[in-house]
């Protein structure tokens, strides 16, 4: 009895919970600009960076705990994706001060006016997300004059905490 009783004292002496929050969003409308000199069937280079800021979000989650945040979606949406043969989105905290990590990637295949892309490494994704404003970068290759996009990103972010009481 005296064990049973024990156990049962230790269980509640611990409480532990987590929250999860699945759709950190933003959206970012891209129109790659196109290099001059390129030849007809000959593939153009893209390049794009825009900067988003998710620290102010995920500043409220590292408050309350542990946080762990992955990519839950990356998804893209045009006319039509006929011209995109590849795209790698890249992730550089704005003072430059980080090593760039790889987001997402898309390598070709898919058609229709929206593709997912693949997500890339999670390892550290907190750290860049929540010191402050990011620059992301698409780069990649078109086969023909690329349409304007729609990237929507977001993150999913779940905080654990445990009390000793």
């Amino acid at each position: 009895m005296k064990t049973i009783l024990a156990f049962a004292l230790a269980l509640t002496a611990c409480i532990s919970g987590s929250v999860s929050e699945p759709n950190i969003c933003k959206s970012t409308s891209i129109d790659f600009p196109v290099p001059s000199g390129i030849s007809v069937g000959e593939s153009i280079p893209l390049s794009y960076s825009t900067q988003v800021d998710y620290s102010d979000t995920l500043s409220k989650f590292s408050d309350v705990g542990d946080v762990q945040i992955g990519i839950e979606s990356d998804r893209m949406t045009s006319i039509s994706f006929d011209w995109l043969q590849s795209l790698s989105i890249t992730a550089q905290d704005a003072a430059g001060k980080m090593t760039p990590i790889t987001i997402a990637q898309y390598s070709g295949g898919q058609s229709g006016s929206s593709i997912t892309l693949t997500s890339g490494s999670t390892d550290g994704l907190f750290a860049y997300f929540a010191q402050g404003p990011v620059v992301i970068t698409f780069a990649g290759m078109a086969s023909s004059t690329p349409s304007a996009i729609t990237n929507n990103l977001c993150l999913s972010a779940t905080v654990s905490k445990s009390l000793g009481l």
